[in-house]
């Protein structure tokens, strides 16, 4: 038994962002917007309806578009299901993707944690839906406790900050400490995301509450606006369908004329300003600042979008901006536009890229200037990057990295990587590079020294030992 094929799951995705396309007018079905999608579909070996889309596209009247779209897009329905088709489906199998209900897909047999399942999928190995699926299930085999006590790297990663939510909302009105915990400025803007999430999955009178305080406090407009949104939703789903039904009718109203204006207008500047207003609309806006930043011919256009996607928490865009921080040699501008996009998300999974360039000393302002804003959502990554490449601790910039971190949180993780590297033949390095970081911090250097010589192993070494009394004074 299989699930959808690879190819059922691609043409599928085309086919949604067409929809989204329509959804915002036929003037969006331009060349920029169809570009992409076309050269997928000759991917795809279906030639003739991306011939057809293309050549609907380049139509000057928005009107003359209808009738072809209309039959490119039941021609790729028809296509979908004989894709879908094509295969048995046993359904126990499958399981339903947390961040997209609607979507199934192949049951994992082993979670993949976070970091290996981002790695699988720059590889191409995973689709978005089955690394979002890894990361739920992950994240469940640690027990709503744990998510409870523990922000990061839950809370931090976009790709489980909904399933978060949802877990951490059963515990009802016990889980509103948590979440005023999660709402401090020294987190990372992600795991503020998915505090705001928390109280629109709880709903009720004292998250509303919470929710109408937010929409007026701390210096994020961004999480200013998600916060309003989340508490219209709320209010809405309290009201009943129809209410739900009125709220995203008027945000679409209100959003179809600058989503045509963002996608068709002659100049750059018209688009960048239509951008800029799109901005302030909410979720309802995404679909069409992603085809802005995929599409748009205009580098300044598209840096526009991927700063507003990254305002708006826009976590299903992250990986575009790892790939373009991972390639860097092959376009400055972009990939400093990237680096300030995943400090703006806050999102733990951008972490590793933003560690690996700063190590590499790549604009070392720019890139240092994005880690701030991840808070202690750089913690496990700093020191997990300190583990694989110690050589790079030889730069006083990336061991200042830990002199900033809260002396408890950095205490309590190398603690337990010391703990966990018991046992192991390399031991004495990883130790060694423990007690190097910590040092970098005098608080936290001695507690993790001491912790050390209370170990046979550690305090048995000559060299390590030496240096743990040291820093001990």
């Amino acid at each position: 038994a299989a699930g959808a094929s690879r190819a059922a799951i691609a043409l599928a995705e085309v086919r949604d962002e067409l929809a989204d396309a329509f959804a915002s007018g036929l003037a969006a079905v331009g060349t920029r917007t169809v570009e992409p999608l076309v050269a997928r579909l000759r991917e795809l070996g279906l030639e003739k309806p991306g011939a057809l889309l293309e050549a609907l596209a380049q139509r000057p009247d928005p009107g003359e578009r209808l009738d072809d779209f209309i039959k490119v897009y039941q021609v790729l329905g028809i296509a979908l299901v004989r894709l879908s088709g094509a295969v048995l489906v046993e359904t126990s199998g499958l399981e339903s993707v947390p961040t997209h209900p609607s979507i199934h897909v192949q049951r994992p047999e082993v979670a993949l944690s976070p970091g290996e399942a981002m790695v699988r999928r720059a590889r191409g190995e995973l689709t978005r839906y089955e690394a979002a699926a890894h990361a739920a299930r992950y994240y469940a085999s640690l027990g709503v406790d744990t998510l409870m006590r523990d922000y990061y790297p839950a809370w931090s990663d976009g790709a489980a900050s909904a399933f978060v939510a949802r877990v951490v909302a059963t515990r009802g009105e016990a889980a509103l400490d948590t979440v005023r915990g999660a709402l401090g400025e020294h987190h990372s803007r992600m795991v503020r995301s998915t505090a705001i999430r928390v109280l629109g999955a709880l709903g009720g009178s004292q998250a509303r509450r919470e929710l109408d305080a937010l929409t007026r406090k701390g210096h994020d407009a961004g999480l200013r606006l998600f916060a309003k949104e989340t508490l219209e939703d709320v209010r809405a789903r309290e009201a009943g369908e129809a209410a739900v039904g009125e709220l995203m009718r008027k945000r679409r109203e209100k959003v179809q004329p600058l989503a045509q204006a963002a996608l068709s207008e002659s100049t750059k500047e018209a688009r960048a300003q239509a951008v800029t207003l799109l901005t302030q609309q909410g979720p309802v806006a995404l679909p069409a600042l992603r085809q802005v930043l995929y599409g748009d011919p205009s580098r300044e256009v598209r840096r526009e979008a991927a700063q507003a996607l990254a305002w708006m928490g826009d976590a299903d865009v992250i990986d575009r901006f790892i790939l373009l921080v991972q390639t860097r040699s092959g376009n400055d501008d972009e990939a400093k536009t990237a680096v300030y996009a995943l400090g703006t998300l806050g999102d733990v999974r951008g972490a590793e890229a933003l560690l690996a360039a700063f190590a590499d000393g790549w604009k070392p302002g720019v890139v240092a200037e994005a880690m701030r804003t991840l808070g202690l959502a750089l913690l496990q990554p700093a020191v997990s990057l300190a583990e694989v490449r110690p050589e790079a601790l030889e730069r006083q910039a990336l061991r200042g990295l830990f002199e900033r971190f809260p002396a408890d949180d950095l205490v309590k993780e190398l603690k337990a990587r010391v703990d966990a590297a018991q046992g192991r033949p390399d031991f004495v390095e990883r130790a060694t590079v423990y007690l190097k970081l910590a040092a970098e911090n005098p608080v936290a250097g001695k507690q993790v020294a001491a912790h050390l010589m209370a170990l046979p192993a550690a305090s048995g070494d000559k060299a390590l030992s030496k240096w743990a009394k040291k820093v001990l004074g």
